[in-house]
């Protein structure tokens, strides 16, 4: 049995989350059975609603009218929302929602009916799928510009198969066509205007009223961000069309004097009350602009060179440019060709500018700034000069030697700003024992070379005391001196024996310390060995080897039931590449 919910009906209980609660209800001459009931917050089916319960129950709204059953598996069909008000021309959506009863599940097919003229209504699923008893999907629809305004009942039909049964359920949407809007339309007399900086020009801003339009409608001028110093203004403020017609007004733009030739998107934007429409102007703003060649320029001490600057006509500028330099460095003079240029429409200028570096100039960046001005338009360029050196850098600044071993780094030369010559190299400092040289001893450094060029540092440890040295290195090119220091690092180790005598008879067995200790930071492995044993005696290194330069090992020595008789001396061997240490320990054997 089914019914709608209709006529004298009690809330018995209710339980469930979320939006959708099963709740039994008591229907007159009919009996007893359950629906699930969607509680909204809106007659629209917007938003999760209040159930409340005290000494009654009450429900605040309810969107979907349920159907409820006792008998086989049963469904429901509704829209959320289920009312929808559309102006002609334009479309929205609903969301369309099944709910299984009584176990029904699987497919359910969908269909629509009573769709007014000129109106599209599309399901995206015309087949859905109930699992845990429910399943929805969107319907789509669109009111077409000559559909006729009114209130319309699009109802939505639910079919699913039940063993060898059709179930159908039927729900509805509430559709009202509303008749087009009082609108207008805003644009101007040109895409884009060309204005040079300091100056100002003009556009026309024409509204159009649209379905009988007739209300004032308030024009202002939207700007990027981080846009130009622009200042803009309208000759009539607000501007009211007449019915069905146009009113125009005067767009004034004003440039900011320093502002650089781009391109700038403009939205004018035009509002009446809630209704908003925005047009586009491109404002090409036009200068100048100064470039030098080349970028960088190198100069030396002593020398002259001579450089081009281009002043350019950008987006059609016109007018005479008068030019300057600032600021001069110290010890640089600088001058141009001319101290003005006369551009016309895309136009453009060269000048000779001529620099003189002094003999007593240090090496170093500077710029120069070549200044433009025209009226109210000004713009500059610049240009870097590089003085020549060179630099002087070790790959690695710290070298670690065994006592008997060696080690490289790389000596780094790069030509700063230009720099060319001979730079001859030389080491410095090395401690008794140890040799060090420098290969190539002389290098070249050519102009514009933006890479290094390096020689390499070898160093030869033949028997020096560990311990820790300074090494100079000195490039030199006439008077341009450099120096850095490469720490060197000697490390060695040592070895001894504890106790260094043992006393022993036949059959016994005795053990000894042997240490390894690391003397500046020595950390090779070690391996240990032990030789010069008499007769009858056997010798155990536990371990023999030794890992990070510094350790103990025991020396077990074992002696047979007739071993030689008298004093022997015993040598442990510490070896690590080619340093070699040893420990002597001296053995007594007595009856």
């Amino acid at each position: 049995m089914k019914e709608s919910l209709i006529g004298n009906f009690s809330l018995a209980g209710f339980t469930g989350s979320g939006p959708v609660f099963s709740a039994t209800f008591t229907v007159a001459k009919s009996g007893i059975g359950t629906t699930p009931i969607r509680i909204t917050s809106s007659s629209t089916g917007v938003g999760d609603g209040i159930l409340v319960t005290n000494t009654g129950s009450q429900i605040q709204h309810s969107s979907e009218d349920g159907v409820f059953s006792d008998g086989g598996p049963d469904m429901f069909v509704t829209a959320v929302p289920d009312e929808l008000s559309i102006i002609v021309n334009s479309s929205d959506t609903s969301t369309l929602r099944v709910y299984g009863l009584n176990g029904l599940t699987g497919p359910v097919s969908l269909a629509l009916s009573g769709i007014p003229l000129k109106v599209n209504a599309v399901l995206n699923q015309t087949t859905v799928s109930l699992t845990n008893s429910t399943a929805s999907t969107n319907l789509a629809i669109t009111v077409g510009a000559t559909a006729i305004p009114g209130n319309y009942t699009i109802s939505i039909i639910g079919s699913a198969a039940v063993k060898s049964k059709i179930v159908t359920e039927t729900g509805s949407l509430q559709l009202t066509i509303l008749p087009p809007v009082p609108d207008f339309s805003i644009s101007v007399s040109q895409s884009s205007i060309n204005i040079p900086s300091g100056s100002s020009g003009s556009v026309q801003v024409t509204i159009q009223s649209i379905h009988g339009f007739q209300l004032p409608v308030d024009l202002t001028v939207l700007l990027p961000i981080f846009g130009p110093g622009l200042t803009t203004s309208f000759s009539v403020n607000p501007v009211t069309p007449p019915t069905n017609g146009q009113a125009s007004t005067t767009l004034t733009l004003l440039v900011n004097a320093l502002d650089f030739p781009q391109t700038v998107p403009l939205e004018i934007s035009a509002t009446s009350g809630s209704i908003t429409h925005t047009t586009s102007l491109s404002l090409q703003i036009s200068s100048f602009f100064i470039f030098t060649q080349p970028f960088p320029l190198m100069i030396r001490p002593g020398e002259t060179v001579v450089t081009f600057a281009q002043i350019v006509s950008v987006n059609g500028f016109s007018g005479t440019v008068q030019l300057g330099i600032v600021p001069v460095p110290a010890g640089v003079t600088a001058t141009l060709s001319t101290n003005s240029v006369t551009l016309t429409n895309s136009t453009s200028a060269s000048v000779a500018l001529t620099l003189t570096a002094s003999p007593t100039i240090t090496a170093g960046n500077v710029v120069l700034f070549i200044t433009g001005t025209s009226g109210n338009t000004f713009n500059t360029g610049f240009l870097q000069l590089q003085i020549t050196d060179f630099s002087l850098a070790a790959g690695q600044v710290d070298l670690t030697v065994p006592a008997t071993g060696s080690a490289t780094s790389s000596i780094f030369l790069s030509s700063l700003n230009g720099f060319t010559g001979f730079v001859n190299l030389q080491v410095t400092g090395a401690p008794s024992g140890v040799s060090a040289t420098i290969a190539p001893s002389s290098i070249v450094l050519s102009s514009g070379n933006s890479t290094s060029t390096s020689a390499t540092l070898t160093v030869n440890a033949s028997g020096a005391t560990a311990g820790n040295y300074d090494l100079t290195i000195t490039g030199s090119s006439g008077p341009t001196v450099h120096k850095l220091t490469v720490k060197l690092h000697v490390t060695d180790f040592t070895v001894t024996s504890s106790p260094s005598t043992l006393t022993l008879s036949p059959r016994q067995v005795s053990s000894t310390t042997v240490t390894i200790a690391s003397l500046n930071g020595f950390a090779q492995p070690v391996t240990l060995t032990v030789s010069g044993l008499p007769l009858g005696v056997t010798a155990a290194l536990t371990p023999s080897s030794l890992a990070g330069g510094a350790g103990v090992s025991t020396l077990t020595l074992t002696l047979g039931n007739k071993p030689a008789l008298g004093t022997f001396v015993i040598t442990v061997t510490a070896t690590s590449g080619m340093i070699v240490h040893t420990s002597a320990i001296t053995l007594i054997i007595a009856k």
